[in-house]
């Protein structure tokens, strides 16, 4: 069975099992880094908002031998995990009182982004460029979201720099920046305690000691989702040189977070850290999730950020 097939076989199939009281299409939907994927999604009238299920996976698991029922069971699983989750009423998305409080902003890489970003307002940042976004699914920030169009912003009568200003601000409310070493990022991915956020009050924005200090620290938010945005937090450089004590190095690990390097602890050229970033993008990072294949540098004294 051919994608195209297979894709409309999944419509057919999960139109029938969901009944005349369901709607039931198919998207063609561009994400990050202009990758192109097919969606289903399932709706009632009474819903405004409906999850998108990708389905180029579950193509690759068919071709791999997966059970075609199987496949359609699994897709209408995920839809009863998910489509219960409590949705934003999108009937006041044209009213700019109402939305303004609700948009936030995400980083992505400009040129690989140019198709999406014709259509899209942004702010271009270095190389990279800064997207806004409505979160409409309450008690999960960006988890289900609708990107900010030429067309809303033309609508609402504002313009990229009003979007930057709101989303700055509610950044800053919703998804506060975390800065934690490496080390004890680690610990707490294998249940080994929580990792200290130098960032915030609670952590006592210590300055560390030189015995205390580490060669790398993960820079993100609060959700660790879209949390490299917080490199252009408003003022979370100067506070991140101000607890490193020194100029550093940002390895785009992700979209989610990037890896800081304080200079001059690591006997490794920019060069060579370029290409490792290259090298783990192309084996280790999702598609839809790389954000750059060269590193950036932070300069404390001119407060500047630059590509190295």
């Amino acid at each position: 069975m051919t994608e195209t097939k297979f894709y409309d076989a999944v419509l057919e199939a999960v139109t029938d099992r969901m009944g005349e009281d369901y709607q039931v299409n198919l998207h063609q939907i561009t994400k990050n880094n202009d990758l192109e994927l097919t969606g289903i999604s399932i709706h009632t009238k009474e819903r405004n908002i409906s999850p998108t299920i990708y389905l180029n996976s579950f193509y690759k698991e068919y071709e791999e031998g997966r059970d075609f029922d199987d496949i359609v069971d699994k897709i209408l699983s995920i839809y009863e995990e998910t489509h219960s989750v409590n949705d934003i009423d999108l009937t006041r998305f044209d009213e700019y009182d109402w939305v303004k409080d609700r948009i936030m902003m995400k980083l992505c890489n400009y040129s690989n982004n140019r198709k999406l970003l014709k259509d899209v307002p942004h702010k271009k940042v270095l190389d990279l460029a800064l997207v806004f976004y409505v979160p409409v699914q309450s008690n999960s920030i960006g988890a289900g979201s609708v990107l900010v169009h030429q067309s809303h912003m033309e609508h609402w009568g504002v313009d990229v720099e009003e979007l930057y200003h709101v989303a700055q601000e509610n950044l800053k409310n919703t998804l506060s920046p975390t800065l934690s070493s490496m080390e004890e990022v680690m610990m707490e991915f294998m249940d080994h305690g929580v990792a200290r956020n130098l960032l915030s009050k609670e952590g006592g924005f210590p300055l560390p000691k030189e015995e205390e200090a580490a060669d790398m620290y993960v820079l993100t938010n609060s959700n660790r989702y879209f949390g490299a945005t917080t490199l252009f937090y408003d003022g979370v450089m100067e506070d991140v040189a101000r607890i490193l004590q020194s100029d550093f190095y940002i390895i785009p690990s992700s979209i989610h977070e990037v890896i800081l390097v304080p200079k001059g602890v690591i006997p490794i050229s920019t060069e060579e850290l370029s290409e490792m970033v290259m090298n783990v993008n192309s084996t280790e990072v999702d598609q839809c999730d790389i954000l750059s294949d060269h590193i950036y540098s932070y300069d404390r004294m001119t407060k500047e950020l630059s590509c190295a």
